[in-house]
């Protein structure tokens, strides 16, 4: 019998439980746990962000307040260019800098550079960080420009893939609709493996679709040139808006294609070339290798005292 009442009172309990579950009885003291994980971590993220801005706010400080010494409106203008362009951006705030904000990140490098000086009284070795922070201050700019330049470079070798896709929806002139073939495009950079190209490529085609979808092609093309300045982007600007108006330059594209396809099979060359003399290199080296392991036991077979 008090076995039996035992199972009755463990099979009661399990049905109630079965029944407020059904309710969301249970369930209630859940959803206030992740209601209050979603507001931890939402002040977090706020702490984060204020921080930033916090942050980026000190940045911006000196070039505001000299701007005719650190900020002009020439290097406004450069570092504008160099944010847009390379897409420098605050991932906490999701929004590129501003140029005062650039410029003052690496102006504190060079603060910290003199706030270390009255230090090398004590240890001289200090003014090499104070070099090495005047000398980050004075040339990030040519590194963002080296950047560029890189970027310009895949650019010429890769917009044949870009171009080749197009090239037909060119030769049909002022009908042309060529934003369905960066989607194209951009779907087929999911796979490449080359990540360097994907990267500049995948970039490139995003911003032309962009302006794709705000404006009429032959008024998107044009915008290109305001960001990519390199001789393959400026002369294809040329001959597609000449095609989308409807101009007859059929010629002009395909010498355009022509020059292109060289460009790359050059670039191809170039590297097939270096791939070759590395493998050179690497059989010589196993020569190398190999005739000291033969020198080696040659002279361990030689008797004891023999030289």
């Amino acid at each position: 019998m008090n076995i039996l009442n035992v199972f009755v009172g463990v099979l009661t309990i399990f049905v109630c439980f079965r029944i407020l579950g059904l309710f969301g009885v249970f369930e209630k003291s859940v959803g206030i746990g992740k209601v209050a994980d979603v507001v931890k971590e939402h002040q977090k993220s706020s702490k984060k962000r204020e921080s930033e801005r916090v942050k980026l706010a000190m940045f911006a400080y000196f070039p505001k307040a000299l701007s005719g010494m650190l900020m002009t409106d020439l290097a406004r203008e450069k570092h504008k260019y160099v944010i847009e362009r390379l897409e420098i951006k605050s991932e906490v705030l999701n929004r590129l800098l501003t140029p005062e904000e650039l410029r003052g990140k690496y102006f504190s490098f060079a603060v910290i550079g003199l706030l270390a000086v009255p230090f090398a009284f004590f240890h001289p070795a200090v003014l090499i960080i104070t070099a090495f922070t005047f000398v980050i201050f004075g040339g990030y700019m040519f590194i963002y420009k080296k950047k560029i330049e890189d970027e310009d470079e895949i650019i010429d070798v890769y917009f044949i893939d870009i171009y080749l896709l197009m090239y037909s929806k060119l030769r049909a002139g002022s009908k042309a609709r060529i934003q369905t073939v960066i989607e194209s495009y951009i779907d087929t950079l999911q796979v490449a493996s080359n990540l360097e190209m994907k990267e500049v490529m995948l970039k490139f085609s995003k911003f032309f679709l962009n302006n794709l979808a705000m404006y009429e092609d032959h008024k998107a093309v044009p915008i290109l040139r305001e960001r990519y300045k390199s001789s393959t982007i400026i002369n294809f600007c040329n001959v597609a808006v000449q095609a989308l108006q409807g101009i007859d330059n059929a010629d002009t594209l395909l010498t355009f294609k022509q020059d292109l396809i060289r460009r790359k099979t050059d670039v191809m060359r170039k590297k097939a070339q270096i791939l070759l003399k590395k493998g050179e290199m690497a059989i010589y080296l196993i020569y190398i290798i190999l005739f000291i392991f033969i020198g080696v036991g040659w002279y361990s077979k030689i008797p004891t005292g023999y030289f």
